[in-house]
């Protein structure tokens, strides 16, 4: 896989830093259920760039590679969109199941996070909240990852498991990470996306999953 630079390096990361402590009038928190995701003071901007620009190239792979071949035996796909979701040592039954599924609806539109998420429940016994996601978001990149880093930034948290109606509550906290995606604070990190990455080929919504994943 090539290494490119898709960096604006002319765009002061003084700049970058400032745009990323900007808060919302009031603080998203308090006005739509979410902490601000704001970058603490001191955050290594240069780090979060690397993280963006690296993972940009990979998820580019997946997403072309996806169309282009039978993803439930492609044994470098697996391998591949894997380690890019951090989706290892699972059991082989997983992997199966998983894949299966992603080949089946890879061109389903209709397909939503509800769907997703019942099904590996059924077929495993467990939620997969995040892995669920990140098939949705494989098959339509305007939906928005569950991922931890994801939740820690909006000041949100995976319904405990001893929760009767788990299932129910977790397909109505993903729906509350779409919602955060309409707000005046996701906007503003797709200008500071914009800014650094220009010309990029990808979706608003991965534009600010790519932010918000590199903010560790």
């Amino acid at each position: 896989m090539p290494t490119l630079s898709l960096r604006n390096n002319n765009f002061q990361l003084y700049t970058l830093h400032f745009q990323l402590n900007i808060c919302g009038h009031g603080g998203i928190g308090r006005l739509g259920g979410f902490r601000c995701c704001h970058l603490r003071e001191g955050f290594p901007m240069e780090t979060i760039l690397d993280r963006v620009e690296i993972g940009i190239e990979k998820y580019n792979w997946i997403m072309k590679r996806v169309h282009e071949t039978d993803v439930s035996s492609d044994v470098e796909f697996q391998r591949t969109f894997n380690g890019f979701y951090r989706m290892r040592q699972r059991p082989t039954s997983f992997y199966a199941s998983y894949y299966t599924y992603l080949e089946k609806n890879k061109n389903n539109q209709d397909l939503s996070f509800e769907d997703t998420v019942t099904y590996l429940y059924q077929e495993t016994g467990s939620i997969h909240a995040s892995f669920s996601s990140k098939l949705l978001a494989t098959v339509n990149p305007n939906m928005p990852i569950w991922d931890k880093f994801v939740l820690q930034n909006l000041g949100l948290r995976t319904p405990y498991s001893y929760e009767k109606d788990r299932l129910q509550k977790t397909i109505q906290l993903y729906q509350k990470i779409c919602d955060w995606y309409k707000t005046d604070e996701a906007i503003k990190k797709l200008a500071v996306f914009n800014q650094q990455f220009p010309g990029t080929n990808i979706t608003d919504v991965k534009k600010i999953d790519f932010i918000l994943w590199s903010t560790r």
